[in-house]
């Protein structure tokens, strides 16, 4: 018996449109993160999709970013749940990124002191 795929289960322009909105957005928070030090991972084909940023010298431990509406704009939210920054402002984004990382004793060389 042959069953077709259900139309209902495609993803709307809307949803499409969204996915490739926030990758574009991710991709800018990525190019300002390289430019602090830091090394990321697209992860793009998830549900939502993700940036993964570590250090290169501790690849294991880092944080997953991803884009969330927030009370009228779009924000990147880290995966602990706090939000970092507005989408409209990667670099305010990128330095959050940094002290919560931080707060973790993670830095851009891998640990305290080896920046």
């Amino acid at each position: 018996m042959d069953i077709s795929p259900d139309a209902s289960a495609a993803p709307s322009f809307t949803d499409r449109w969204k996915r490739r909105w926030a990758c574009r957005r991710l991709d800018r928070l990525a190019r300002e993160l390289r430019r602090q030090g830091w090394a990321t991972e697209r992860r793009y084909g998830q549900e939502p999709p993700v940036l993964h940023v570590f250090s290169k010298n501790a690849p294991v431990v880092g944080d997953s970013i991803l884009v969330v509406r927030g009370p009228g704009l779009w924000w990147f939210q880290s995966s602990t749940g706090a939000w970092l920054g507005q989408c409209t402002q990667p670099w305010r984004a990128a330095d959050s990124v940094t002290a919560l990382l931080g707060v973790w004793g993670i830095t851009t060389g891998g640990r305290w002191g080896a920046s």
